[in-house]
């Protein structure tokens, strides 16, 4: 293999043992992925969480949320070493070495194969090639499988080269050498790895499809995959400085990692119910699409110029609105990446949960919430889309037209708004801000499309939406935007009004938000959603999403070297390999909630793109400055 590897950050000491140890800190695993599920990988190459075959699957291993009822898959040396991991660069292929006494190596090379656009999409099936350097290295490998997330009654049967593990939700194959032994859902082989005699293991679900290439054939097609895929990126990245890149493209990767090859939808997050703050009961599943969350990824990716991935997201959207339309049924706000209805949200009380905090859910309850910012980030995702390829959006205009009436219709109701909040509907100031710019942008695509006499009725209908914000969500007494109308509280979604050019950022309206929000919400860079003083369902981390919406605008209001500083900490909240989760405590150091979090590495991406943009006046950023949205918009001027 002679593909370059990103740089170790870190190292780990192993020492083998029967015990089974307690999940690593979540930031601590790596991730890899075939653009249908995923699984992450422990910096000792145990395999803790996979979902079979999709990323809303039951688990197949789930240690990360149970110890003892999850299942793992892990491949170890009988012998004390000292562990490293890195991405082979470019790629989401991981790899984990040992490094063992008399200068021997074991290395273990983990990947979901995935193939060129071109090809049939490899079936679901993990890859672990075994290698060693300096000499034999005796190793053992465990496949603890426990089917339906560990609620299945699983049983090895033996075949040729490994076995079978079968369950009520289907049979997982496994495939590599060495003489198994079985016993309940535990299948295990202890054997030697020399330099000439590389292991390869695979987890299929349902069983290797005939034909398929060899291990080392699936490796080199998936590193040309994914490091293809990049290159189209690698434009628009070297307008960043070089320190900056490596962690632009660990963000622009996990991105593409989280959605849906066929599909175009994107998941919030890998997995489910990892706490929003220890013992708490915020455990959600987030292996969903949200319409808002994947509009934002869509987005995001169009800054790399990756036209297609967006192109793709939209057909998605206008899909699940012909199929709303057609059923006579109510658009949902998030739907599994297939496009289907997800499971009525549940508990799994069997599982302990993430470092014993239970309770563990699946499906998301959130699904029944009427959202009103969700149609602003459509109709923004479509309109960024709009001015890189203007027939795409043109054919979807009907469907997007209707969408727009829709917020005519009821932008004057209450919502759960952005945090999904689970209380009474409220008429949520960022809600209506976002009312405003989906009719705003669809205001701008009716007069692109159809001419200025379409465009006037969205426009007007802008207009008195903006001024009722003004009126009705800014507390001059606060000198601040407010969480709701009549309810005066912070809310750090409030720092998206300038991004999405309700108001200039040089506004002091917004300017005075910005120094509300930190004095109540935020602590250094890190800022929290809102106050949860007396919330019933208790405290939780710092969200690091608004912490880089924070860095972005204060780079935009011209505070650049502060907004650098802020960015540049904000960045330790990342594990080894770049990674984040979605909230960290900043006391403690602890990364909290559902990981990879597709919205905080957005974060990260296009606070980057801020902070070079606004340190450099060179012409060739205007398209980086179209693609993050940031022209002042016609109907605040008017309203202002």
């Amino acid at each position: 293999m002679t593909s370059t590897l990103d740089p170790p950050v870190r190292t780990v000491d192993f020492r083998p043992s029967e015990d089974r140890p307690r999940p690593w800190p979540i930031t601590d695993y790596g991730i890899i992925g075939n653009l249908e599920t995923v699984a992450l990988v422990s910096p000792t190459a145990s395999i803790d969480w996979a979902c079979l075959p999709h990323f809303s699957s039951p688990s197949v291993f789930a240690r990360l949320l149970d110890p003892d009822r999850g299942g793992f898959q892990e491949v170890v040396p009988l012998h004390p070493a000292r562990c490293d991991q890195q991405y082979i660069a470019g790629t989401n292929v991981l790899r984990t070495r040992f490094h063992l006494t008399g200068r021997r190596v074991l290395s273990v090379v983990d990947f979901l194969p995935v193939a060129a656009e071109s090809r049939d999409a490899a079936p679901p099936m993990i890859v672990r090639v075994v290698s060693a350097k300096g000499g034999p290295v005796r190793i053992r490998v465990t496949t603890d499988a426990r089917l339906g997330y560990g609620q299945d009654p699983t049983e090895w049967e033996r075949s040729d080269d490994g076995g079978w593990a079968t369950g009520w939700s289907g049979h997982l194959a496994l495939r590599a050498p060495g003489v198994w032994e079985h016993r309940g859902p535990v299948a295990h082989a202890v054997g030697i790895v020399s330099p000439r005699t590389p292991w390869t293991i695979e987890l299929s679900w349902g069983g290797r499809r005939a034909g398929m290439p060899p291990a080392p054939t699936l490796l080199e097609q998936t590193i040309d995959y994914w490091q293809g895929w990049v290159r189209r990126g690698a434009r628009p990245l070297s307008r960043l400085p070089r320190p900056w890149r490596r962690w632009v493209l660990r963000s622009e990767l996990t991105l593409k990692l989280l959605s849906q090859r066929r599909s175009g939808a994107f998941v919030a997050a890998a997995t489910t119910s990892i706490p929003e703050w220890p013992r708490g009961p915020r455990n959600w599943d987030y292996r969903y699409a949200w319409f808002r969350d994947a509009a934002f990824s869509a987005q995001a990716l169009l800054l790399l110029g990756h036209v297609e991935e967006a192109e793709r997201f939209l057909r998605w959207v206008v899909g699940r609105l012909d199929a709303t339309r057609e059923s006579g049924g109510e658009l949902r706000i998030l739907y599994d990446a297939h496009g289907e209805r997800i499971p009525i949200e549940r508990t799994l009380g069997h599982l302990a949960g993430y470092l014993r905090s239970a309770p563990v859910r699946v499906g998301n309850g959130a699904e029944r919430q009427f959202q009103l910012d969700v149609y602003g980030e459509l109709l923004a995702a479509a309109g960024v889309l709009a001015h890189l390829n203007e027939g795409v959006v043109e054919g979807y205009w009907p469907e997007l037209r209707r969408l727009a009436l829709e917020v005519v219709r009821r932008w004057k109701e209450p919502d759960q708004g952005i945090w999904e909040a689970r209380g009474p509907p409220q008429h949520y100031v960022h809600s209506k801000a976002m009312a405003w710019v989906a009719l705003d942008r669809a205001g701008e695509l009716a007069r692109r499309f159809e001419g200025a006499g379409a465009a006037r009725p969205f426009e007007e209908e802008a207009a008195t939406v903006h001024a009722t914000v003004l009126r009705r969500g800014y507390d001059a007494g606060r000198q601040a935007f407010v969480q709701a109308f009549d309810r005066p509280e912070p809310d750090a979604a409030n720092l998206r009004l300038a991004l999405v050019r309700f108001v200039p950022f040089d506004d002091p309206k917004f300017a005075s938000t910005v120094r509300y929000l930190d004095r109540h919400l935020t602590i250094g860079p890190f800022v929290s959603r809102f106050r949860t003083a007396g919330d019933p369902l208790g405290p939780e981390g710092a969200f690091l999403a608004c912490s880089f919406w924070r860095v972005e605008c204060r780079a935009r209001m011209g505070e650049r070297e502060g907004a650098l500083a802020d960015w540049t900490e904000l960045l330790r909240a990342a594990g080894p390999l770049r990674l984040f989760s979605e909230e960290f405590d900043p006391r403690s150091r602890r990364a909290l909630g559902n990981y990879p979090q597709a919205l905080t590495h957005i974060g990260l991406l296009r606070s980057a793109f801020a902070l070079a943009s606004t340190s450099d006046s060179d012409p060739r950023h205007e398209r980086t400055h179209r693609v993050l949205d940031y022209r002042p918009p016609a109907s605040a001027a008017r309203t202002l």
